[in-house]
This record gives structure tokens, sequence and C-alpha cells, in this order.
């Protein structure tokens, strides 16, 4: 937010007004003050006439959406009328199931428990299906009731038990086969990459194995944040607090020694996204990822880089983090060897590989929040397919793309992907590198006209008869040019004091300026104007004998300036 708060200063013209930046979904937005204070000043006024609808409706459609969780999830049992309290029978008579699939994260178990709570209050009972497919195919299969999923939101882990086994490896028809037998009509898979590439395998196997025509939706939930179709995965901010907590006790260890650089490695397979955020949370001064190569040179410059640090700078502690499949060759210890032998004299170094730590603690509250409503979401939308897919003789039949989906975050909003859509853009070889937005805040700071300059320059770029033409853009934001009309006038004196040498070439090039008048290209400065105009561009004779086309030209000089000061050029 910082980083836009900039941008948005650096874009802003005189007139624009006043913004507040602030978070929409996933993404920074700026939002206008006045609109802001008016819709303080108007819940305000709401609620000192006790109109509490108007208040709830003016904050906004995620204050309505969370209130309404809150209230659906905090009361003490489902409704009489939709499941008894074990919630074994249902009025739907029909039954939806929830696993974990991959590794462990937290925000899980508090979307276990949304889901469960939202289901019964829909009149569904729910499965619970412990230990991924294990559970599934060995009938570790039990019904969740109200209260069993009692405190589970504050848990890390996954209570239901998880493993990171795709369905293919237990066979589809064995897994078609029990779910079948347990009259399964929609599925709910909260896990990583594993739990996304299961719930594809088996709406690819719909053609030959009917139990896999039911509703499937997809939450994904791991640290890595490395699984298509959503920016932000649930659990992946709680294990950024963790690494940064972790990162402040390590360089807290240092305190009393001098001069000591810390190379952290951390979790994400080949996504860079732990490495880097956790580097802008703890002020790293790298981080190494695979998404970004990096080699020796690399390496080097920021042995030296540390160097200058701590010994100008009189900084004490430095911290490197690295992404645990980086690279293959420069490894943590490759990394640690190095930075402590070039360091000698300058620092010491030390290594530490945090591993599973990463995967645990207690839920952030961001966590519980997001699992809670990801899976309200969820058991809405799987509703709303078990009932447009129910035959006449209660059968689920549901084989449309829109059927098996997953929920992410995409900018602003939840949205449901096809996960058919998402196979064209799933690189299963390293697991859906991270797209980096945050990398290189510095290198990407172009502004919006820088672009559209260099789009125009692309544009109009022309090679013809032995040089290149372009045509330049109205550059926005200048700054105000001075007044340079003495160093105008001293270079026309100039170049008209050489030219009389030559009485001919000063005849051709008064030619030549006056066919430009009378063509309106240029115009004769009028010495008593006072129309507030103060830049002047100087020009000179260019004379080339030997081409067959222009022997002589006028060239303005747009880079003439004083020494303080623009000039037209820049």
């Amino acid at each position: 937010m910082g980083a836009e708060a900039v941008l948005a200063l650096m874009d802003a013209k005189p007139d624009t007004p006043a913004c507040v930046v602030s978070l929409d979904g996933n993404q920074t937005v700026r939002v206008p003050l006045m609109e802001c204070v008016e819709r303080t000043k108007s819940v305000q006024e709401a609620m000192n006439k006790k109109n509490f609808q108007e208040a709830v409706r003016l904050r906004g459609k995620s204050f309505q959406n969370n209130l309404a969780t809150y209230l659906r999830l905090s009361k003490l049992r489902p409704p009489k009328v939709m499941c008894d309290p074990t919630g074994q029978v249902c009025s739907s008579g029909k039954k939806l199931a929830v696993m974990n699939i991959g590794a462990p994260a937290c925000g899980a178990n508090a979307a276990v428990r949304s889901f469960v709570r939202f289901a019964l209050t829909k009149g569904y009972t729910v499965l619970g299906i412990h230990d991924s497919f294990d559970g599934l195919l060995y009938g570790d299969v039990k019904p969740i009731g109200w209260t069993d999923v009692h405190g589970w939101t504050c848990q890390g882990g996954s209570l239901l038990g998880t493993k990171k086994c795709t369905a293919a490896r237990y066979g589809l028809d064995k897994v078609a086969e029990k779910l079948k037998e347990h009259d399964i009509s929609g599925l709910l898979i909260i896990g990583g990459f594993e739990a996304y590439h299961s719930a594809l395998q088996m709406t690819e196997a719909r053609s030959k194995y009917d139990a896999f025509c039911i509703p499937m939706v997809v939450i994904p939930c791991t640290i890595s944040n490395n699984v298509p179709g959503t920016d932000f995965s649930l659990g992946a901010d709680t294990a950024l607090n963790e690494i940064a907590d972790i990162c402040d006790r390590i360089k807290q260890s240092a305190t009393g020694t001098k001069r000591r650089v810390f190379i952290v490695e951390v979790m994400g397979g080949y996504c860079g996204y732990l490495a880097t955020m956790a580097g802008l949370a703890g002020g790293a001064d790298a981080a190494y990822i695979y998404e970004d190569p990096f080699n020796i040179t690399n390496l080097r410059d920021d042995v030296v880089h540390l160097k200058n640090k701590i010994i100008q700078l009189g900084v004490q502690r430095g911290l490197i983090l690295r992404n645990e499949n980086a690279n293959a060759n420069y490894t943590t210890d490759f990394i640690h060897q190095m930075f402590s032998e070039e360091g000698k004299g300058s620092f010491t170094c030390r290594k530490n590989v945090l591993g599973h730590m990463q995967q645990g603690g207690v839920p952030s509250p961001f966590d519980r929040n997001y699992g809670t409503k990801m899976a309200s979401k969820a058991v809405d939308y799987m509703i709303t397919k078990v009932e447009e897919n129910t035959t006449e003789d209660g059968k689920i039949k549901s084989c449309t793309k829109d059927s098996a989906v997953l929920l992410g975050m995409c900018r602003r909003q939840l949205l449901f992907t096809p996960l058919e859509d998402l196979r064209g853009i799933t690189d299963f070889e390293y697991i859906d590198l991270w797209n980096l937005g945050v990398d290189r805040i510095i290198e990407n700071m172009e502004t919006s006209s820088d672009k559209k300059a260099m789009e125009y320059f692309k544009e109009t770029l022309k090679f013809k008869n032995g040089r290149y033409y372009v045509k330049w853009p109205w550059k926005e934001n200048t700054p105000e040019l001075p007044d340079n009309r003495e160093l105008a006038l001293g270079r026309l004196k100039s170049c008209v004091a050489r030219m009389r040498k030559k009485p001919d070439l000063l005849t051709k090039y008064d030619t030549i300026i006056q066919d430009q008048i009378q063509k309106g290209i240029v115009e004769e400065v009028n010495e008593f104007r006072t129309d507030g105009r103060k830049h002047y561009i100087p020009h000179h004779a260019v004379i080339t004998p030997q081409k067959s086309t222009t022997k002589g030209e006028n060239s303005v000089r747009c880079v003439g300036k004083k020494q303080q000061g623009n000039a037209k050029f820049e």
C-alpha cells in the first residue's frame, strides 16, 4: 500500500482529487477521499437514527456477508426443521462430503467447520472423509454434527487428516466405487496442488465413471500459494506470519554479536511466494527464488553489497532468504559457504532451514475469516448445482464444466473457475510458479505516460532512406521550461556569423527558413510578443553534399539549456 501511495503521488496532477489507498479484495485501489468521508458520515447518521439496516447496507457488501455468516454460525444448533443435532437426519436426504488433500496448512479446519454448519442449516448431511483417500477407500467416513466442529476455527493443521496423494495414485475406479457406495451428492476438497490435481483427474474421468458426475469444489489451502486460479491461498498468511516472526527471533539472537548475516531457507517448492513476501515483511537484503534466475555474479554482488552496508553504514545484521528449490546448484549450503568465505573480515554467516514449523502455529485471524467465507460460498454454490442437476429419480447427474470448479481470490473478488479451464495454464512440472506481482518494485515503477510513450515510439519507428524516423508523443506533466531567449539568440548570431563567410550557404539557408515559414512549420519570433512564451529552439545548418536528395537543411537543438534548468528535449 505504501508503494501504491507513492505511485498515486507520481501520477497525480494539480486537479487530481485527494484519495485514500485501500484494499478491495486482493488489490490496492484508490478511493476519492471525499467519497470515503461522505460514506462514513452516512453510516453515523443512520446509526444515530437507529436505522441499523441502512447502516449495514452503507458499510458495503463485504460487511453484510460477514454479518450474515456470523449470525448463521454462532447458533448453538442447526434449525430443527433442517437437521437433528447429530447431523445424520436432514430434510434434503442428500449427503455432501468434505476432505483434505495435500500438506497441512492453517485455516483448513475453519473452512471445514464453516462448510459443515452451513450445509446443516441448508438441510444436508455432511460426511467427513478422514486421512484423504486412505479414509475414503478404507471406510473412515463419518457424519459430522454441529457440535463436532466446535472450536475448530482456532486449531492449526488438519483435524480431518491429510495426505499428499492424488486420486489417480489410488485408482480412479476405486475412488468412484467408494463415492457411489456412500451416495455422495457433492464433494468439497480443501488442500494444495494435489487437491486441485485430484479434482481435475476425477473431472476428466466423468465419461467413464458416473460417480464423478457430482458438483465438486476445490478450496486452495497451501502455504506455498502454488495453485492456479487464485491469487492467494488459504494458509499462506499464517505461514508468512510464522516466517517473519522466526526471522525476527533469529536476528534478535545475534544481539551483542557484531556483523552477522543469516541465510534462511523457506518452503514453497518451486513457488517463490513465501520467500519474496517474507523478504518484504522481514526486511531481507535479498530473496533467491526459482522464478527469478540468479547466478554466481548475483551472489558475489550481494556479498559486496552486504560488506559495504555493514562496514560503511554500520549495520550489524543482514538477512538473506532462499526458496528451497530456487536453484539445484546454488543450494543453501553453497550460499552459506560462499558468504562465509567472501565475508571474512567483514561479517560472519549462519544458516537456518526453517522446515515444517512453517506449516504449524495458530491460524491468523485473516486465515480464519478467509476459510470461513470461502467455505460458505462453496456450500451455496454446491447446493445450487445439486438442485439444478437432480433427476426425477433423485439421482445427481452433473457433467457440465461449471460443476467442477476451484474457488479462488482473483483480484477483487472470489470467483469459481472451471477446472477444465485451469488445465491450460497449469505448470504440472514446476507446480504453477507464482506471478511476481511485487518483485522488483523499484525496477518497475514506470508511470502510465512512460509506457504510452514507449508504445508510441515502437509503433511509429521506421527505417527509410538510410535513416530512422519516429514521431514524438506529447509528454504529460512536463516541468516548466526556463526562459532561454538569450541563449537561443546568441546561438543564432553565432550561426549567421559562420555562414556569412560563405554567402551562397547563407542564401540557401535563408531560402529553407522562408519556405518553412510559408508552410507553417516554423514562425519568426516577434521581439515585442507578450503572450507568455519564453522558451525557444536554437537551430543551425546541416550540409550533406554527398546526398542525392537533401543537400542542405536546418537542424534544431532541443538540448540547449542553461547550467540550471530543463531543456525542450528533456
